[in-house]
């Protein structure tokens, strides 16, 4: 409220600017939720799909962790050479 004073708001409409950017606020907050929601739903609903694909995912794991271990290794000698 301080802050809408010093921007020179008329005194009548600081309570609606309060409110309003509450709504808005709290608007955003829902949406978030909302989406977070329907994200969690979304991801229930493939798990099922996801178990039969185990093997690629290991693999990828595997493949992702040796590239690391590559740039770690690569890096180190690098920075004591």
């Amino acid at each position: 409220a301080g802050a809408l004073a010093e921007i020179d708001l008329p005194e009548g409409e600081i309570v609606h600017a309060l409110l309003a950017f509450n709504l808005g606020i709290e608007f955003g907050q829902v949406v978030l939720v909302a989406g977070l929601l329907l994200l969690a739903l979304a991801l229930r609903r493939i798990r099922a799909e996801l178990q039969t694909l185990v093997p690629l995912r290991i693999a990828s794991a595997y493949v992702i962790g040796i590239a690391g271990a590559y740039w770690c290794f690569e890096r180190s000698a690098n920075f004591f050479a």
